[in-house]
């Protein structure tokens, strides 16, 4: 049987990964908001808080697949119900462009429930 200490460490190696990870995402997800500018309006400081509201999701997959293609989002919501509209709107032009979202499947409630609830 594991010892409480190897859990520990267990945890601190998942706890490094995830950070890494969430750093990794942030600077690729500013980059991509950037493109060939040196700064943008839009950056994410904090990956869960920055896209809880879709919006900058939005702005993202509109600057991958110019012209812009997700339209119909709430420039400003100001629900829980509307934020979640804004990311499904993203979603879903990801989805009819048969792009494969990998890795997510599971954890795809986790995901929504991280950007949308408090």
């Amino acid at each position: 049987m594991a010892s409480s200490s190897s859990f520990t460490k267990l945890d601190a190696v998942d706890d490094t990964w995830k950070q890494i990870q969430i750093t990794t995402f942030t600077n690729w997800f500013n980059n991509r908001l950037r493109g060939n500018l040196k700064e943008s309006k839009n950056q994410v400081h904090d990956l869960f808080s920055d896209l809880k509201d879709g919006l900058m999701l939005a702005d993202l997959i509109n600057k991958l697949a110019a012209p812009k293609v997700v339209q119909k989002v709430n420039k400003n919501p100001k629900f829980n119900s509307q934020s979640l509209e804004n990311i499904g709107a993203s979603l879903n032009f990801i989805t009819q462009q048969k792009v494969r979202l990998v890795n997510i499947g599971e954890y795809s409630s986790f995901i929504i429930q991280l950007f949308v609830c408090d």
